[in-house]
C-alpha cells in the first residue's frame, strides 16, 4: 500500500495587503509545496537454505532456499519501535527449518518489512526587481524530517543475519538553496 499527497500552498502576508515597501517585499510572493509518502512494508518470505526445493517444487541444489515452517500460535515479528528492533525484526521462535522433501508450511510473502513515511518540501520565493527581471530563491528538503526508512530483515532462517535489518530505503535528509536571477 502506498499514499503519495502532493501540495503547493502560496503563503500570506502576514501584514496584510496594506504593507509596503521592504516589508512587502521579504514577505510577500512565498511559496510552500511538498510530496508526502506514506507506505506500508514490502512483503517477504522466510526460507531456510537446508531445503532443496525450488520454485517449481523440483529437487534443486542444496541451498536454493525453501519456505520454513511456522509454528502456530507464536507471533512471527517482535514488539515495539523499528529502531528499536533492528537486531530483531523478526522472532526466530515463530519458525522451523522444512526438511528437504518439502515446502515449508509458511505462505509465500506474508510477512510486511517496515514501512515509511518521508517528506519531501520546497520553499519559493519570486521578488520582481524591475518589470522584466525577477529573483527566484528556493530552498529544498528531501526526507525533511530525515526519518529513515527501513529496508526488509534478513530472512534466511539459518543464518546470523536473520531478522536484522541492515539497509535503508531513503537517503538522510538532504537540504538545496539556490538563487536566480
Amino acid at each position: 500500500h502506498r499514499l503519495v499527497v502532493s501540495f503547493n500552498v502560496d503563503l500570506p502576508n502576514p501584514f496584510g495587503a496594506g504593507s509596503r515597501g521592504v516589508i512587502r517585499a521579504l514577505l510577500s510572493g512565498w511559496d510552500l509545496s511538498g510530496v508526502i509518502t506514506v507506505q506500508s512494508g514490502t512483503p517477504f518470505s522466510v526460507t531456510n537454505s537446508a531445503s532443496n526445493l525450488d520454485r517449481d517444487g523440483q529437487a534443486g541444489s542444496p541451498g536454493t532456499g525453501g519456505r520454513a515452517d511456522r509454528v502456530d500460535g507464536v507471533s512471527q515479528t517482535t514488539d515495539g519501535d523499528v529502531r528499536s528492533r533492528l537486531n530483531g525484526f523478526l522472532n526466530r521462535d515463530a519458525f522451523l527449518p522444512a526438511p528437504r522433501s518439502r515446502y515449508g508450511t509458511l505462505g509465500r510473502n506474508t510477512i510486511r518489512g517496515p514501512g515509511a513515511h518521508l517528506w519531501d518540501m520546497r520553499l519559493s520565493k519570486v521578488t520582481p526587481i524591475r518589470e522584466s527581471l525577477r529573483l527566484r530563491f528556493l530552498a529544498e528538503a528531501f526526507n525533511t524530517w530525515n526519518h529513515a526508512a527501513f529496508g526488509n530483515p534478513g530472512s534466511v532462517l539459518d543464518t546470523a543475519a536473520f531478522g536484522t535489518i541492515r539497509t535503508t530505503l531513503s537517503n538522510a535528509r538532504i537540504i538545496q538553496v539556490g538563487m536566480k536571477l
